[in-house]
């Protein structure tokens, strides 16, 4: 399996389940509306006696801020924060229940149906919240191995009074800890696709095989990985791109920049979805060399 292949079978299996994708974008968006509502009552409670509401329709007003310390005497951190975490872990659950079904629609080779989906969403939740825990622990070593290294560049160059060394080093740091990062990340995803395509309870063990699979296969997997990761980065680049464009000085304009927003929520959820259709027919590669995709010939 080459990658170039692993990528265009991918790209031709998302494009096919477009209902993956808007039933991703509606259950990840009424798992973030609850908790986000309590985030947004703060605003909406400020905004009602506002004298800059009109001002913050045209164009947000970092002065607004300032309003919501004046009338709470500090910021709302309770609230906030409350909120910050409740969508981050509703998000996250959600997300972890519907990779299931993604991730078995990918791996059994069949086209998208909704009886397959959610049984695959139930069987899978529990194994791949399991994995999500176990990673939890090399996550946090990547934290404190970086926190290490910045204690050790301080120790070094902070007494100094040129300040380029630490500067270099924090370079030299970020970039270790996101090659760290990315290791783990393509070594959790084969793990979820080996849970699911092998039908595996043994997360554990299944970490181990899939850290032997991405070693022996390291230029296929960490090569599809880099592209998909650039995919990615074009589509946010592209976003960021035409949001600082668009003048938010009329309500014409933010509503197209709401729509552009949603245009980019669909785009990163095909392109996490691509990630998992292409590392499947990856998997499916390594493990079964003659394995065939779904309707080859319109896929070769």
């Amino acid at each position: 399996m080459t990658i170039p292949l692993a990528l265009r079978r991918g790209m031709r299996v998302v494009n096919r389940s477009k209902r993956l994708w808007f039933i991703f974008y509606a259950m990840l968006a009424l798992a973030a509306l609850v908790p986000a509502a309590a985030l947004t009552a703060i605003a909406f409670q400020s905004l009602g006696h506002s004298a800059w509401a009109e001002q913050l329709g045209r164009s947000a007003d970092m002065e607004w801020i300032g309003e919501l310390i004046a009338a709470y005497g500090a910021m709302p951190i309770g609230p906030v924060v409350a909120a910050v975490m409740g969508v981050f872990a509703a998000s996250a659950l959600m997300h972890i229940f519907l990779l299931g079904g993604a991730i078995e629609t990918f791996a059994r080779r069949q086209w998208f149906s909704a009886a397959l989906f959610f049984g695959g969403c139930g069987r899978n939740f529990w194994r791949l919240f399991r994995l999500a825990l176990y990673c939890l622990v090399p996550v946090a070593a990547v934290f404190g191995i970086n926190a290490g290294l910045a204690a050790i560049g301080v120790k070094i160059w902070g007494k100094g009074s040129e300040a380029t060394p630490l500067v270099h080093w924090s370079w030299f740091r970020a970039a270790f800890i996101l090659l760290l990062l990315g290791l783990l990340n393509l070594i959790f995803d084969y793990t979820a696709i080996h849970l699911v395509a092998e039908d595996s309870r043994k997360a554990f063990r299944s970490i181990w095989r899939s850290c032997r699979l991405v070693w022996t296969n390291f230029g296929r997997t960490a090569g599809l990985a880099a592209i998909l990761w650039a995919i990615m980065l074009v589509l946010i680049a592209a976003y960021f791109g035409i949001a600082q464009a668009l003048p938010q000085r009329s309500l014409g304009a933010v509503l197209v920049l709401l729509l552009v927003r949603q245009t980019m929520v669909l785009g990163r959820i095909w392109s996490r979805l691509l990630f998992y259709a292409s590392q499947c027919e990856m998997y499916d590669g390594i493990i079964s060399p003659s394995a065939q995709p779904i309707d080859a010939r319109t896929i070769q």
